[in-house]
């Protein structure tokens, strides 16, 4: 891929099927839907993932799957809805699937969580700059223990030791087709 390129086509997958369970502090807001439905400020919790998805230059086109779209949330772009494949990672793979079939075109799939409202467009744009301009098939954002238990001290996340310190998932993953 040219890695000077400036108007990369990136199709979005929100992965948004995901139930907690019982033990999870977000459990008692989800009444019963997917997690990402949970309210916050009035509006459900994939709104605010979808609009920073909307606002990133290179994302074309946004794929939900594994939310029914009689859930009747309102988006402020167009968005299409692919049905639960069962599981997290069937999802992920029904999305890509999908993706690769339907915009031939994409430079790169982005896989978003639906539960990081607090993702913007230009955190987009920067994790797509930063990975497109390398030779490398398949990116996963990690955050540093430190920084995520010092801005979300009560998150919860599981960490996974590497060599240069402790991190949890950044909820992004960003691939090729040719992956």
């Amino acid at each position: 891929m040219d890695q000077e390129k400036r108007d990369w086509t990136v199709v979005a997958v929100v992965s948004a099927g995901w139930n907690p369970s019982s033990d999870d502090p977000l459990a008692e807001y989800t009444r019963g839907q997917a997690k990402a439905l949970i309210p916050i400020a009035g509006r459900p919790m994939i709104a605010y993932v979808v609009e920073a998805l909307s606002q990133s230059r290179y994302v074309k086109h946004i794929l939900i799957v594994a939310l029914d779209p009689a859930a009747d949330v309102t988006f402020s772009v167009p968005v299409e809805y692919l049905p639960d494949a069962g599981d997290i990672l069937s999802n992920a793979e029904s999305g890509f699937d999908y993706a690769l079939a339907h915009y031939p075109e994409a430079d790169a799939i982005l896989l978003s969580t639906s539960d990081v409202p607090m993702i913007t467009g230009p955190i987009v744009d920067a994790l797509v700059e930063e990975c497109l301009r390398t030779n490398h098939d398949l990116y996963y954002s990690i955050i540093e223990r430190t920084t995520m238990e010092g801005r979300f001290p009560e998150s919860r996340r599981s960490y996974i030791h590497l060599r240069e310190g402790d991190f949890a998932g950044g909820d992004l993953l960003l691939a090729r087709p040719s992956l």
